[in-house]
């Protein structure tokens, strides 16, 4: 099982930098509610299918494509007080690549292919693992 990570909703891993800041409580809202729009061109290409561990080996994965990861990601979830959803807005995606993101697991160190996001406003990018992975 992964560890280190923060879910957005059950299932969707995504990793927050250090360095991740929100401008407005309003902003840190959206985000955390799923309040995303795409802004920018889908990708083609998926990330790779493999995690490599920390002794070498390797083990495949089903990955998503990126338009299924953008959907996980734009839930639109209740929201709460102090104000209503409605009054929320959207954080815009202006691009998205694939990358690999290293985390601890309980098979030590693992590199493991992520989507990557970046939105408008954030100055920090947005990794989201492309599966559930079971280390």
């Amino acid at each position: 099982m992964l560890t280190g990570t923060s879910g957005t909703t059950e299932g969707q891993l995504v990793q927050l930098p250090a360095n991740a800041d929100f401008a407005s409580q309003r902003r840190k809202d959206a985000f955390s509610s799923g309040y995303f729009r795409l802004g920018a061109t889908i990708p083609a290409r998926s990330p790779r299918d493999v995690i490599r561990l920390a002794d070498g080996s390797t083990l495949r994965l089903p990955v998503q494509d990126a338009r299924a990861a953008f959907a996980e990601l734009a839930t639109h979830r209740p929201c709460g007080d102090p104000y209503p959803c409605s009054s929320l807005r959207d954080l815009t995606v202006i691009s998205m690549r694939t990358t690999v993101v290293t985390l601890p697991t309980n098979r030590g160190m693992a590199e493991i292919p992520a989507w990557q996001f970046r939105m408008a406003g954030l100055s920090w990018p947005l990794p989201r693992l492309p599966s559930r992975p079971r280390l």
